[in-house]
């Protein structure tokens, strides 16, 4: 018996497709940022950056600086952003001019030190903001810390994103808690951005919460598990195209 190898094929043109039509839900100014976190959902996260750059998606998001590093050790020139980065790789972020997802005092803190430190200006850095998730993130009453901190470090850091995450979009029975999360966003992030000198770009929508809830479709949407032909729905997974065949 001769084996036969195992062979994950990814669909370019699929992949094409959808993003396609993710953005034909979407006003021309808004742009698109893409999850590749775990080696892209299972697949290949090299293959799948290579063929977003030439989309021209806005950003690439990774959860751990590791896989941002090997992104660009394999050619990859977007910007990277990173959801979940450990203060013990700050330094490799800034060597690599990666873009961090701050959550805390204290992670924004070591950071700013850090870039004072090694005479760095304006480093771009995503703030994420805590509405239901409650994970990670920066509360609604720890917003005044967060804007002097912010006014602090000015001349060390720009924020390009201010963004959250919706805990169900998914899932229609739970539509005014995500309402309410959408609103608490706003309220948030607009306390924020009237005391910065720039207007970072907003995003709060996931696959789910793109395709659920136009009001959520702000400056930006996060694709993730969509990217692959999911639109957790069965009417909005017929419009998707199937990325991978094992």
């Amino acid at each position: 018996m001769i084996e036969m190898p195992t062979v994950l094929e990814i669909d370019s043109k699929a992949v094409k497709a959808n993003i396609q039509y993710f953005r034909s839900k979407l006003h021309p100014e808004t742009g698109l940022l893409v999850v590749i976190k775990a080696f892209s959902y299972g697949s290949d996260a090299v293959a799948i950056a290579r063929l977003l750059e030439e989309l021209k998606v806005d950003y690439l998001a990774v959860s751990y600086t590791g896989e941002g590093i090997d992104l660009q050790n394999a050619g990859i020139k977007m910007p990277i952003m990173v959801l979940h980065p450990q203060t013990a790789c700050f330094r490799e972020i800034i060597k690599r001019n990666m873009e961090p997802a701050l959550y805390s005092q204290s992670t924004l803190l070591a950071f700013c030190r850090l870039l004072t430190e090694e005479n760095r200006l304006k480093f771009p850095i995503h703030i994420k903001c805590n509405t239901g998730m409650n994970r990670l993130g920066f509360r609604e009453n720890e917003i005044d810390n967060l804007t002097g901190l912010l006014k602090t470090y000015e001349n060390a850091l720009e924020v390009r994103t201010i963004f959250s995450h919706l805990t169900s979009s998914e899932d229609k029975s739970e539509r005014e808690f995500t309402l309410q999360q959408v609103e608490l966003f706003k309220r948030m992030s607009h306390t924020i951005t009237r005391e910065l000198p720039n207007r970072p770009r907003l995003h709060i929508a996931n696959t789910a919460g793109m395709l659920n809830y136009p009001e959520a479709r702000l400056d930006l949407v996060r694709v993730g598990i969509g990217l692959y032909g999911f639109g957790n729905s069965p009417t909005e997974t017929a419009k998707l195209r199937n990325v991978l065949i094992l």
